[in-house]
């Protein structure tokens, strides 16, 4: 496929053997020139947010067709799982998909259904398009090659996936399982606390349970230091904060900054 320049799913390649991952999420800024920045930072993937996001299609259509032109590979989070709407997502570019709330191993073999070409899968046809990179390609070879670059993570955010986690995963076909520390951390009755002992305990556990299966595990971390320890507990791919986590922080620090630089000279804030 090298002549026709179509993108590898590097996400894919480096987590399946057995390497490390960074990524971040957007989820407010619509400009593709956020993807730029991404890109240029050095991140390997985007997450392209639809549950709690205010984006259109059309919008998450722009950002792919930059995460793709900047190569860095766009994973999209589905607020639904329609296989229309799963179609017409990776229709639009999206490299990968990401599913919230997935609890059982039939959810996981629905979306994989719609997810893949046939024989593997009933997604619709399309040709000369953004999973091909707009490249004139055979259909069987286009085909073929847009099954094996597809991504599959899933979220683990209820006490109930973590027990289900061996029967959910068993039956093959995920890249990545993503632990959700927002809703698990509700789930276990300590909302947003990421780093209790329930927490902790639970995702060493999924990370455990991945590994003798060979599929990476990631989270959301919102420091370097959350991060750090992230790394040290097994998880391959780290998901660094969102796009209005990190604008928000620096204005935030910002302004505290000025006034207290202001407050030193003795200034009058009006």
């Amino acid at each position: 496929m090298s002549e026709v320049k179509i993108n590898v799913n590097t996400v894919k390649q480096q987590l399946a053997a057995g390497g490390v991952v960074y990524g971040t999420w957007v989820s407010t800024v619509g400009n593709p020139a956020i993807i730029r920045m991404i890109a240029a930072a050095g991140f390997d993937a985007v997450f392209l947010d639809t549950e709690h996001g205010p984006f259109s299609l059309e919008t998450i259509s722009a950002l792919c067709e930059m995460a793709r032109a900047s190569h860095v590979v766009p994973i999209v989070r589905s607020y639904d799982r329609n296989g229309h709407l799963i179609n017409r997502i990776q229709d639009i570019g999206a490299m990968g998909m990401i599913f919230p709330h997935i609890e059982s191993r039939a959810e996981v073999d629905d979306v994989l259904h719609w997810m893949l070409y046939p024989p593997a899968g009933e997604r619709g046809s399309t040709s000369v398009s953004a999973p091909a990179d707009w490249a004139v390609v055979p259909g069987d070879v286009m085909k073929s090659f847009i099954n094996d670059n597809m991504l599959l993570a899933i979220q683990i955010e209820s006490k109930e996936a973590v027990e289900n986690l061996e029967s959910i995963i068993d039956g093959g076909g995920i890249d990545l399982v993503e632990v959700g520390r927002n809703d698990l951390s509700t789930s276990f009755g300590v909302p947003l606390q990421f780093s209790h002992p329930l927490v902790l305990e639970a995702l060493d556990q999924v990370v455990a349970i991945c590994r003798e299966r060979g599929i990476a595990v990631g989270t959301n971390c919102k420091s370097l230091s959350d991060a750090d320890e992230m790394l040290q507990r097994g998880v391959r791919h780290i998901g660094y904060s969102s796009d209005r986590h990190i604008l928000t922080g620096a204005y935030y620090q910002a302004i505290a900054g000025l006034k207290k630089s202001a407050d030193t000279l003795g200034a009058v804030s009006p």
